[in-house]
């Protein structure tokens, strides 16, 4: 089957709807144990197309929830992200939050960070915005403007999260932007005491996606999970 059959064929079966908000949630009947989840979410200017759908859908092993933002509004809307808050976490009431990676790059990075923190879930990220002001203040006119049209921005490094279980993979290069939003997320690890971040450097000056193919991104999936299996399991035998 080719992508674009097997992408309306996933969307025929699996596309769902929650008030205004569409929305991708495919369970894997019949796995054994506990299921996993990976929630993907469509970046700046990917229009009405769901990210990644064919190929988690061919290669995850585990569920999979897949969310776009046409508006390019960071998942946030008109209402501080009231509504893909409530898809999200109808959701996940039936997962256990270790179980569960958010995956975006840019935009969907910081949705990815902000319902990880949120639901002491775990997050693969490449090079996500933090400070929602200080991206448009650093970015390009475009994304400043898509920014600056978001009634009600939510800026991560302002939150206050206390102790977390996340384990966050983040991938990052040198532009200003992303230097800045790593900056400011340092003082948010720091701030939250069982988090783990690990860090892969890119020398790229540019802001882009930094995952190169489909091997490196499930192996860095499986790296999350195990991160934070070991270290969980670790604090249980203590």
């Amino acid at each position: 089957m080719r992508d674009a059959e097997a992408y309306d064929a996933i969307l025929s079966r699996h596309e769902r709807r929650l008030g205004a908000i569409p929305y991708v949630h495919l369970a894997r009947e019949g796995d054994e144990g506990a299921p996993r989840l990976l929630v993907t979410m469509a970046t700046h200017k990917n229009g009405e197309r769901y990210a990644a759908l064919e190929t988690a859908e061919r290669s995850w092993k585990g569920d999979l929830l897949a969310l776009r933002d046409p508006a390019n509004s960071f998942y946030l809307g008109e209402d501080a992200g009231a509504g893909y808050d409530a898809v999200v976490e109808g959701v996940l009431a039936g997962y256990a939050p270790e179980k569960v990676v958010f995956f975006g790059s840019s935009m969907a990075g910081y949705a990815a960070l902000r319902w990880a923190l949120r639901w002491n879930a775990n997050a693969l990220v490449s090079n996500p915005q933090v400070n929602l002001d200080a991206a448009a203040a650093l970015g390009w006119p475009e994304l400043r403007a898509n920014i600056l049209r978001i009634p009600r921005r939510v800026n991560l490094d302002e939150g206050v999260y206390g102790a977390r279980s996340c384990s966050i993979a983040w991938l990052h290069g040198r532009h200003p932007m992303d230097v800045d939003a790593l900056r400011r997320f340092m003082e948010v690890w720091l701030a939250s005491p069982g988090m783990t971040l690990n860090l892969q450097h890119h020398p790229e000056s540019a802001h882009r996606y930094l995952v190169n193919d489909g091997r490196h991104f499930f192996a860095l999936l499986e790296g999350v999970l195990a991160e934070r299996a070991m270290r969980e399991g670790t604090q249980r035998l203590e």
